[in-house]
């Protein structure tokens, strides 16, 4: 993943990052969006059937315009597991120049609402290779 940060001032000028995972294989990234605009939503799958096995789904949030945006799951219905090891739609907040996992959920629990403390993050979204389901929507302002 590669960051760019920007400041909201002329002499703030940018910062470029790039993180990786660490594995030698880099899995194909089945879907994504990006949101810059100051609040949006987001139905996944778009289609409104199932999402698909082996899927990696990416949903940066970054909003042109500064602040703290806070990001409300109003629906899930993803494959559960104990600690869903199987499915699984993750959440990660960019503070202190870090990815930092602030939540993670599957099944039909949806978690609390997450302020994204830098004004940015991710949400993050993995399928194994059986059971899909109807997916999840996000809203983000």
């Amino acid at each position: 993943m590669i960051t760019l940060i920007v400041g909201h001032e002329p002499s703030l000028g940018f910062k470029m990052e790039y993180y990786a995972s660490g594995s030698p294989v880099s899995p194909d990234i089945t879907s994504h969006a990006i949101f810059s605009t100051a609040k949006g939503n987001l139905t996944y799958p778009s289609n409104g059937g199932n999402y698909r096995n082996d899927e990696i789904a990416l949903f940066p949030i970054a909003p042109s315009v500064p602040g703290q945006p806070t990001v409300r799951i109003t629906r899930v219905d993803v494959e559960s597991g104990s600690s869903c090891q199987f499915d699984s739609v993750r959440i990660y907040n960019w503070f202190e120049d870090d990815y930092l996992q602030v939540a993670i959920f599957c099944a039909y629990t949806i978690p609390t609402s997450v302020t994204l403390q830098d004004g940015a993050g991710v949400v993050f979204f993995s399928s194994d290779f059986s059971v899909t389901r109807t997916g999840f929507d996000f809203e983000y302002e």
